[in-house]
């Protein structure tokens, strides 16, 4: 984490921007993986 410099700070925002687009596609992914398989398991017991 970097409180630094002025030169620094937007390259900083963009990498943290980056890294919360980042998770929030990773988190995505999970959830969708996660009702596929939910709903494939469903299918299987039922």
């Amino acid at each position: 984490m970097f409180l630094g410099t002025g030169g620094m700070t937007p390259g900083h925002q963009l990498a943290e921007r980056d890294d919360r687009k980042t998770a929030w596609a990773w988190y995505r992914g999970r959830a969708v993986r996660d009702l596929a398989n939910g709903y494939t398991m469903k299918r299987v017991y039922r």
